[in-house]
């Protein structure tokens, strides 16, 4: 990877040099090559074939896909309520009247239902025939209850856990283009932005404009409720935004990201506001950075995600301020801004390409202000790419 702008990483990873380019990533923002070989995997085989498979291993006939986001994975539907049935001759997709023409012409090679009256009754006949059936355990204990209810004579409801999930983890090259498109939103609109984030100014005001440049920029909406916060403000990990009026000096956190076509990406930036860092924030703004560091330097196949937790705290700890980081040091993106692997201290997720996650310690002192640096990174078969390493901290 080559960054165009921003501080760049002491050791910068690189991706493979190999003939065969899926894509070529550039703009103001990102110049980077990403190779077949990088993306390369288990993640080509299609979503379907990729759950029938684990289906097999957990010797489940099917699975009632509940979770939507989860749905829009596997079948392409870009609504917001359906239902899908997977097994080995059938696929289904149930949703109401208002999706019938959208599903109809985004969900090729699916049968689509609509339910008209009671849905339960529609999910019952959708299991006809299938046998042992893998749910959900994310749906609420209600649900489970009257699908349970209405489960055919000689089926079977059999707990399925985070097993979508873990499939989502990972990216195959459109996913990863469409994760790009997301991220190439969020940066473009801070590069317009950042400039404003200055005294005299108030966080409502810098989060507003922040949100319509990125819906100017081509996301369909912001990935969450975006942060700028300011000042004594800025040492609450999840602040919101307030009517605060930045302050010469100020630390200023801004964590933002954008949802385009289904993927989110997700940023976090501090500033000074108005001037240069004072000794102190240089400091700490030194040591979070050097965290983000150690952790992408250790990020590699097979590696456990608590380990690049701990790579990232021990830089912290080194300088004293450990005791001020309260996070986990990042989250799987994707079809959610929060997704498998979580890298935590109690994390059992492995990382594996393709997958995409952020890398973002912090450092929140009560009463001062704090830090935050959060990149995506992509784990690829060559090893991480720092997605977002060309936005300037």
């Amino acid at each position: 990877m080559m960054l165009t702008s921003g501080r760049p990483l002491k050791n910068p990873p690189r991706s493979a040099e190999i003939a065969g380019h899926i894509k070529d990533y550039s703009s103001n923002w990102f110049v980077w090559t990403v190779t077949a070989t990088d993306l390369a995997g288990e993640a080509h085989m299609g979503h379907v074939e990729y759950l029938l498979r684990k289906l097999e291993d957990m010797k489940a006939d099917g699975m009632l896909v509940t979770k939507i986001e989860n749905v829009c994975y596997l079948t392409g539907f870009s609504g917001s309520s359906a239902f899908a049935l997977v097994s080995d001759d059938r696929r289904r997709l149930l949703t109401d009247g208002r999706y019938k023409d959208q599903a109809a012409k985004e969900c090729a090679g699916w049968d689509v239902d609509i339910y008209t009256s009671n849905l339960f009754d529609s999910l019952g006949s959708m299991l006809e025939g299938v046998g042992k059936v893998a749910f959900e355990a994310s749906m609420s204990y209600e649900f489970h209850q009257r699908l349970e209810a209405v489960v055919p004579e000689g089926g079977e409801l059999v707990e399925a856990r985070s097993l979508v999930e873990t499939l989502r983890t990972r990216k195959d090259p459109e996913e990863v283009s469409l994760i790009e498109a997301a991220l190439r939103c969020a940066a473009d609109a801070f590069e317009l932005v950042r400039p404003m984030i200055a005294p005299g100014v108030t966080e409502r005001d810098v989060a507003a404009e922040l949100d319509y440049r990125m819906m100017k920029a081509g996301a369909d909406m912001t990935a969450f409720d975006t942060v700028v916060a300011s000042g004594p403000n800025s040492a609450l990990p999840h602040a919101g935004i307030t009517d605060r009026v930045i302050s010469y000096g100020d630390l200023v956190v801004v964590d933002f990201g954008a949802r385009k076509d289904g993927y989110f990406s997700d940023v976090t930036r501090t500033l000074v506001a108005g001037g240069k860092p004072s000794e102190r924030q240089r400091f700490v703004t030194d040591a979070v950075a050097d965290a983000v560091e150690a952790a992408v330097a250790g990020v590699r196949q097979g590696v456990e995600a608590s380990a690049v937790d701990a790579l990232a705290k021990g830089v912290l700890d080194e300088r004293g301020l450990l005791e001020y980081f309260t996070h986990g040091t990042g989250h799987g993106i994707g079809r959610d801004v929060h997704e498998l692997p979580t890298i935590s201290k109690t994390s059992a997720d492995v990382l594996e390409p393709v997958t995409i996650f952020s890398i973002e310690p912090g450092v929140y002192i009560e009463g001062w202000g704090g830090v935050r640096i959060e990149e995506m990174v992509m784990l690829a078969a060559s090893g991480p790419v720092v997605m977002s390493g060309a936005i300037p901290r």
